[in-house]
């Protein structure tokens, strides 16, 4: 529901401007074996295309048979190692550094002069600067087109506030009660009237009414979303089978309950994130169809009755009413209890075994890479609230229930239970 003007509703601010709400019944998601091994492949592809990007301008088009292709061949793989040297060196020259220096003063140089021609800059400038562009890089093109933006709006602002100071109309100072003096004595009551009908004046009038204003609680955009249901497995296939065939599921991720509520509040600039989600269960590979497939990992509050305290609840609040904080999280997290079971581990590693030709060390250390630039800034980002006062911060977090078992089979007789934390 859109609400265009809420002011101006019988109680003014009663509803929201938008106020929308997703429901999905259910999404359910799936990856096979067959298609990990091509997404693996797919990208050992495009490591390798990245890869052999910056020789891609040396590789030769004739075939490597015959002195020519021989001798293209070899010129190729010398390019390949001895031109990005050349290139460092290169860059790094006091020749090279000089003309980069010349080069950077010529473009702020005409790019002020473009600047200064307003809205009908000449071809040939237009030209001038593409071409000292061209040959730049752009860190430093970005860097002096921001310096000359700025440099161009001071002086305007500077040569526009010294027009306005000493222009005569900037020293002419009339307050309302002297225009209304002036028409009484210089208008007739008929032409005042007329002049009043035309600007729809009514000197009778009082001031206007102030506009309505909305509380501090009040909501302006309101957004839910709800999925009942959402899952996602893992199945593995023979090599033979079609990629959109069936087979049996290795694992399978089942979550219910999961709401998200957005609303934002322009009375305080806040905004306020509620996400909850009621349990979550991860179902193994049965070794035998007539029993039922093993639990990996089940929530406490899939295994109490409905209605009880959900397994996960963030509440994220900015500039929150009730509180003084400028930042406010809650979070609740109910214990998971974790079954180790080796079958269904040993079914996970058997499907997603890599190719014997696909090598990626590029994503790899990529991934590596992102995994630990994260986990820094999270840490970081921890300490700072932890170090800021005006940050309110509520955690109930409960570490999961390992069960270890000592049976090959899935009996809850003979398990190990290990307590990592109540």
């Amino acid at each position: 529901m859109v609400t265009l003007k809420p002011e101006r509703l019988e109680e003014p601010f009663s509803l929201p401007k938008v106020d929308a709400t997703l429901e999905i019944e259910g999404v359910q998601g799936g990856l096979t074996n067959l298609q990990y091994t091509d997404l693996v492949i797919l990208g050992d592809s495009m490591d390798s295309m990245v890869r052999s990007r910056p020789y891609r301008k040396f590789r030769p088009t004739v075939p490597v048979s015959g002195k020519e292709g021989v001798r293209a061949w070899w010129r190729f793989a010398y390019d390949c190692v001895l031109v990005p040297i050349k290139r460092r060196k290169a860059d790094w020259s006091w020749d090279r550094m000089k003309e980069h220096k010349a080069l950077k003063v010529k473009f702020r140089e005409e790019y002020f002069d473009l600047l200064k021609q307003g809205t009908s800059p000449s071809d040939a400038q237009k030209e001038t600067v593409q071409a000292l562009e061209d040959k730049l890089d752009n860190f430093s093109v970005i860097v002096a087109r921001k310096e000359m933006d700025e440099k161009h709006r001071l002086q305007t602002d500077f040569v526009k506030e010294k027009e306005s100071a000493g222009s005569w109309w900037s020293k002419v100072t009339v307050t309302p009660e002297e225009i209304e003096e002036y028409m009484r004595d210089n208008f007739s009551d008929e032409q005042r009237k007329k002049i009043f009908d035309t600007v729809h004046y009514d000197p009778n009038a009082g001031p206007p009414p102030e506009p309505p204003k909305h509380s501090p609680d009040y909501v302006e955009i309101k957004f839910g979303l709800k999925v009942p249901k959402l899952g996602v497995s893992l199945t593995q296939l023979g090599q033979d089978a079609t990629r959109s065939g069936s087979g049996p599921k290795v694992v399978e991720l089942a979550v219910s309950g999961v709401d998200v509520d957005f609303a934002m509040l322009p009375g305080v600039n806040g905004i306020k994130l509620k996400a909850g989600i009621e349990a979550l269960n991860v179902y193994g590979h049965g070794s035998d169809d007539a029993k039922p497939r093993p639990r990996l990992v089940t929530s406490e509050s899939s295994l109490k009755e409905k209605g009880s305290e959900v397994l996960l609840a963030l509440l994220f609040e900015k500039n929150p009413l009730e509180s003084t904080a400028s930042k406010k999280v809650v979070l609740k997290l109910q214990p998971l209890e974790v079954v180790y079971d080796a079958g269904s581990i040993q079914k996970v590693l058997d499907c997603l075994v890599l190719p014997p030709d696909v090598h990626l060390p590029a994503l790899k250390a990529a991934a590596a890479g992102a995994v630990k630039k994260i986990r820094a800034q999270q840490a970081a980002k921890m300490k700072a609230a932890l170090a800021n006062n005006t940050d309110s911060m509520d955690l109930d977090v409960s570490w999961p229930k390992i069960l270890i078992e000592k049976c090959p089979f899935f009996d809850r007789v003979n398990l190990l239970i290990d307590y990592l934390a109540d």
